[in-house]
């Protein structure tokens, strides 16, 4: 039943996905198909009322260790200095939830090596993550709609984030915020040898190359 209800959450190739995520190392290879999304703030027009479930942002390195505890290492943050990200977390009846992370400036794909450039007025959003016993209850929805009016108000006028096309819950919820779709992008690495191509308005500097340390594929999003 559990898989079952696993395909039809996620879809086939998703699971197929995580499976052989789980199989292979990651030292030896990665590869990932994922829309990039902009959020839309003005798709927050009447947040649901859910009491108890409290959100808000981290304020203190205590806080901050507390969400890395509980969501697990972020590996994808190691090009990242801490003054460019931020953490929201979302607490039922005094218990951590659901949490997402988010940077500015610069930002480091885990296991495929695709480094994005932010602009001043880009956000990223990655890491999102709602405890199993806690999701499908609106925790994610309630992150989203209390962030997306905040980035906007703080000035970042393109909120961004990334979804495997294929996961079939994560993209639902994520369509239900998304000003658009910026364009889709298939990335692949063996070893430090890494490719990618992408469609739409993402640019990207180089589709190959032999050593993804020194001459990293960067991808810049179009506004």
């Amino acid at each position: 039943m559990k898989i079952i209800k696993a395909l039809r959450e996620k879809g086939i190739r998703t699971c197929v996905a995580i499976a052989f995520d789980r199989l292979v190392p990651s030292w030896l290879m990665r590869m990932r198909r994922f829309n990039v999304y902009e959020m839309d703030p003005e798709s927050v027009s009447s947040p649901v009322e859910a009491a108890d479930i409290v959100v808000r942002w981290s304020t203190s390195e205590a806080e901050t260790q507390a969400v890395e505890k509980f969501m697990g290492p972020q590996r994808s943050v190691v090009d990242v200095g801490a003054e460019h990200m931020k953490v929201c977390f979302a607490e039922v009846d005094g218990e951590l939830a659901g949490a997402i992370w988010m940077t500015s400036n610069i930002f480091m794909e885990s296991g495929l090596t695709v480094r994005y450039e932010l602009s001043d007025q880009q956000v990223w959003l990655f890491g999102a993550y709602v405890e199993k016993r806690f999701r499908r209850h609106g925790v994610y929805s309630r992150i989203l709609e209390f962030i997306l009016p905040d980035l906007e108000a703080a000035g970042k006028s393109q909120i961004l984030l990334s979804v495997n096309p294929d996961n079939i819950a994560s993209r639902k919820v994520h369509e239900r915020h998304a000003r658009r779709t910026v364009g889709t992008a298939y990335a692949f690495r063996f070893l430090g040898i890494a490719m990618c191509t992408t469609v739409g308005d993402i640019a990207i500097n180089r589709r190959f190359t032999w050593n993804h340390r020194s001459n990293p594929i960067v991808l810049r999003f179009a506004k």
